[in-house]
């Protein structure tokens, strides 16, 4: 499958990059690298699509109605993070727009995932976002830094009614992070002249 052919059956589908992105479950950059033809689409991927456009239409509409009510019931906006880990502290500002959540730390770390609805309740959103750190800079996760730039992938649920809260945010690295949020603002609809 090229690139071109997943555009024209995005297109198809009459979805959103983001929303195929939460489909197939992977972030909207994967989507666009494939798009543009940066990277290859894999192997699993195209099947999924050869799969998912086989099946009849009306199950078809149903599963994407699925998709888009999940990202309807997201509360989108921007928060504020304070995240203490084993080997220090820290601050991020998330955004969650639509099913996608991206950001940064006072530490240089760029994030980028995406959060789905949570099969069990309907006010928890289930986050997995991979964290993209700087060359040299200390992980608060064990202190960790490396002299080139690394992902660490993490995940943690959170409750969407809830304006404030605490967390428990899980990586690879050991030690679960504890780290308390703030919604700071809804995300605006249009800009003001």
């Amino acid at each position: 499958m090229t690139g071109l052919e997943l555009k024209e059956t995005i297109a198809e589908l009459r979805i959103s990059q983001a929303e195929f992105a939460r489909l197939v479950g992977v972030t909207v950059g994967a989507v666009a690298q494939w798009l543009s033809e940066n990277r290859s689409i894999p192997g699993p991927v195209e099947a999924f699509v050869a799969l998912f456009m086989r099946l009849p239409s009306s199950i078809r509409e149903f599963e994407l109605s699925q998709l888009q009510k999940g990202a309807s019931n997201m509360r989108n906006g921007m928060y504020l993070i304070h995240f203490v880990g084993s080997a220090g502290d820290g601050y991020a500002t998330l955004t969650f727009d639509d099913g996608l959540v991206y950001g940064f730390d006072t530490g240089g770390g760029q994030y980028d995932g995406v959060c789905t609805p949570n099969t069990a309740s309907a006010d928890v959103v289930d986050i997995e976002v991979k964290v993209r750190m700087p060359p040299n800079i200390k992980s608060v996760v064990g202190g960790i830094s490396n002299p080139f730039e690394w992902v660490l992938p993490v995940k943690t649920q959170l409750n969407i009614r809830n304006d404030r809260g605490q967390i428990s945010v899980k990586t690879a690295l050991g030690p679960t992070v504890q780290a308390s949020y703030t919604r700071m603002r809804d995300l605006p609809t249009s800009v003001a002249a």
